[in-house]
């Protein structure tokens, strides 16, 4: 099992529109660790001032901070067989986005980072002064210190954020909170504009359709109560989040997250993944 090193990073009022959470590494001595990537509904967007982060899909290197820099946006994972590798005394700092969040922020739309690892300023170059500090940095400071850097960074860029259509924030919202368990076709009916135009948008902004959103925050919630939880009952979960029973559940986990929900635990950071 990877060691658990990451801790939460309290997220500024300013910045909860657009950011989920926030996690910090700091770790003095070496750190090796190796993890697939899984579907979470959500892009990130990192930074690793001291160390070195590796990402590959399906075997073939996408980003390496040793060669493209310290800062990158990773963005949903549908099918391909993500990886990533990190190494060396480690300092890393990594905010989890709203389902806007890569858009309204950072003015990138979630199809252009599909199952990639990219350096921002390479999709939006308009980004790059706010981003600057976070460059020169060789993990000199402490973890309070590059916390606050990174959240300034944020902040600026949070003072020019890009607009959506205006039905995009409610819709999403509803499905967050429903933890994907939503009926498609009658959210669908409301919204006033044809099926295929809202899945069109929806795909382009977030970075997946509708239903495999809805599908994947269903199965994280279901594994973030799994872990929670004292007295794993698989029968009661399936049920409480929306499956039609446990082999329904089970056949999503292993779907969605590649294994079984019990032999899934064996190799996750609850710090991280919860």
């Amino acid at each position: 099992m990877n060691p658990d090193v990451f801790r939460p990073v309290a997220v500024p009022d300013k910045l909860r529109p657009f950011i989920r959470r926030i996690l910090a590494a700091d770790c003095e001595d070496p750190v090796e660790m190796s993890a697939v990537v899984r579907a979470t509904g959500y892009a990130y967007l990192s930074w690793i001032p001291r160390g070195r982060w590796q990402g590959f899909v399906n075997g073939a290197s996408m980003f390496d901070t040793s060669r493209e820099g310290p800062v990158y946006v990773s963005g949903q994972v549908l099918e391909s067989e993500v990886t990533i590798r990190m190494s060396g005394p480690m300092q890393k700092i990594v905010a989890e986005l709203a389902p806007l969040g890569h858009w309204e922020l950072l003015g990138i739309e979630g199809a252009s980072t599909v199952e990639r690892a990219v350096d921002p300023e390479a999709l939006n170059p308009a980004i790059a002064g706010a981003l600057r500090p976070l460059r020169g940095v060789k993990g000199t400071l402490t973890r309070d210190e590059l916390c606050s850097m990174f959240v300034n960074c944020l902040e600026t860029l949070a003072d020019g954020c890009k607009a959506t259509p205006t039905y995009m924030r409610p819709v999403i919202e509803e499905i967050e909170v429903a933890h994907g368990n939503v009926r498609l076709g009658e959210l669908e009916s409301r919204l006033g504009i044809s099926e295929r135009q809202f899945r069109r948008q929806f795909q382009r902004f977030v970075g997946m359709t509708p239903k495999t959103f809805c599908r994947t925050l269903q199965v994280n919630a279901a594994l973030s109560a799994l872990l929670a939880r004292a007295e794993r009952k698989l029968p009661e979960l399936a049920v409480e989040f929306g499956f039609a029973d446990q082999s329904h559940m089970i056949r999503a986990f292993a779907e969605f997250l590649g294994t079984s929900p019990t032999r899934l635990l064996d190799d996750l950071e609850p710090v991280s993944y919860t």
